[in-house]
């Protein structure tokens, strides 16, 4: 309660219209909320999370208009994290861990599925972001991020990218195509290495295998 900064836990809590969030802003929650913003679900989402008592790691939460977050179960995005929702976006996070200096750029839709795990330095894009002259561009469908992924640090995940319940993204891995339920992927670009079962659910294990 003491790292609480109450100034932003009035501006989310009370001054967003018909929000269903508890937010928990702690100090170094830096945010730029537009006036017609939406939250929902039946969630909390603490900001600025993990950082220590004394330190001074700030967060970035900005939100444009007609975006819009979702928040289901006890989520938080911690020290260093920068997410930005543009108009007309929809973040949607169910028990989901965001940890240090990861990114999401959310301009279409971003979901992530219950009690995923993100590591450090984690970015999410579900856009360019910039004009592509090509007939072979794809509509964009967003990035669907399934329950109980374990997505290691450093990873990139792109646009139009569906990741399967239980896989494994591999740290430094950047992620351009789907990823099948149940497999660990590794590389630039990701690339399945085998499945997941028993062993593999261990972390030594698994980095033991991508040694390999």
């Amino acid at each position: 309660i003491i790292q609480l900064d109450v100034f932003k836990y009035i501006r989310l809590n009370y001054l967003i219209k018909n929000n269903k969030v508890d937010f928990r802003p702690l100090k170094g929650t830096n945010i730029s909320i537009s006036n017609n913003f939406v939250a929902e679900g039946n969630g909390r989402l603490e900001l600025n999370s993990m950082r220590f008592r004394h330190g001074k790691m700030n967060m970035y939460f900005r939100t444009a208009q007609n975006s819009k977050l979702i928040v289901n179960g006890v989520c938080n995005f911690g020290y260093g994290s920068d997410i930005c929702i543009f108009e007309g976006g929809c973040l949607s996070l169910n028990n989901t861990s965001l940890n240090a200096y990861s990114q999401i750029r959310c301009k279409n839709s971003v979901t992530i599925g219950d009690n995923t795990i993100i590591s450090r330095n984690v970015q999410i894009w579900d856009d360019d972001f910039h004009k592509i002259v090509s007939d072979k561009v794809k509509e964009n469908t967003g990035i669907v991020i399934g329950k109980n992924v374990w997505i290691g640090a450093g990873v990139i995940i792109l646009k139009n990218v569906h990741i399967g319940d239980g896989a494994v993204i591999a740290a430094g891995s950047v992620v351009t195509e789907d990823v099948p339920a149940g497999v660990v992927v590794a590389g630039s670009p990701a690339r399945i290495i085998k499945n997941v079962d028993d062993k593999t659910k261990d972390k030594t294990q698994i980095l033991d295998d991508l040694r390999k």
